[in-house]
C-alpha cells in the first residue's frame, strides 16, 4: 500500500487542466459510491443504477457533448452492459464516448465480447484508486489526441476531408510501390446556385445546401 501523502502527491499531479464529466454506471450502491468518491476529486460524475437509466442521462441535458468517459457494469437489471453497448453502437453521437468496463470477470470470452463492441478499456474489482485515475486520465488524452487530428484534416462544416488531408492521401498513393499500375479517379463536384441561396435565404442556408 502507498503512503497516503504520497498517494495524494501523484494524483495531484495527474489531475487535467479542466474538469470532465464522467457517467458511472453501477447498479451496486457500495461499488458505485466508491467509484463516484474517487473520480470526485478531479470530475464531475453522474451516476446511473442501469444502461436504460444511463440512455436517459447521456440524452438530457445535452449530457452526451459533455460526458468524456463512461464507467460500465456488465451485470445490471433492466437493461444489462452488453445492450447499453448495443444501443450505443447504433447511435452515432453516444458511439463516440470511450466506455471502460468496470467487473469482477475477467474471463478472455467476456474480453473479446467487449472489444468487439468497441470497449476501451478494463478496470477489475475491487477498485484500485491510482490504477482508476490513470485508465480514465489515458482514455481522455487519447481521445482529445484523436480530435485533435481530425480537426486538423476535417473540414469542421461537412465533416469531409480537408486540402490537408487530400494531399496526405496523395503522397500516401504516391509512395506506394505499386501505385504506378493501379487506377485512380478524382471527383469535382460543384454546387449551382449558391450564391443565390446565400443572397436570398443567408448564409445558413448556404451552410445547409453544402452539407
Amino acid at each position: 500500500m502507498l503512503d497516503i501523502d504520497v498517494r495524494k502527491r501523484i494524483l495531484e499531479k495527474m489531475k487535467p487542466d479542466r474538469r470532465h464529466t464522467i457517467l458511472v454506471v453501477e447498479d451496486n450502491e457500495e461499488n458505485c459510491e466508491i467509484l463516484v468518491n474517487i473520480l470526485d476529486q478531479e470530475y464531475d460524475v453522474l451516476t446511473a443504477a442501469n444502461g436504460r437509466e444511463a440512455l436517459e442521462v447521456l440524452r438530457k441535458d445535452n449530457n452526451k457533448d459533455k460526458v468524456c468517459v463512461i464507467l460500465l457494469d456488465l451485470r445490471m437489471p433492466v437493461m444489462d452492459g452488453y445492450e447499453f453497448l448495443d444501443v450505443l453502437s447504433m447511435d452515432k453521437e453516444l458511439r463516440k464516448i470511450p466506455v471502460i468496463i468496470t467487473t469482477a470477470y475477467d474471463t478472455l470470452d467476456e474480453e473479446l465480447r467487449c472489444l468487439d463492441k468497441g470497449v476501451f478499456d478494463f478496470l477489475g474489482k475491487p477498485y484500485n484508486e491510482l490504477l482508476i485515475m490513470t485508465r480514465v486520465r489515458n482514455v481522455i488524452k487519447l481521445k482529445q489526441t484523436e480530435l485533435a487530428i481530425a480537426e486538423a484534416t476535417l473540414d469542421p462544416l461537412t465533416g469531409c476531408k480537408n486540402r490537408k488531408a487530400y494531399y496526405d492521401d496523395i503522397r500516401r498513393f504516391e509512395a506506394h510501390p505499386g501505385i504506378a499500375s493501379r487506377p485512380a479517379g478524382i471527383a469535382f463536384l460543384d454546387i449551382n446556385g449558391l450564391k443565390t441561396c446565400n443572397d436570398k435565404d443567408g448564409h445558413d442556408a448556404g451552410d445547409e445546401m453544402i452539407k
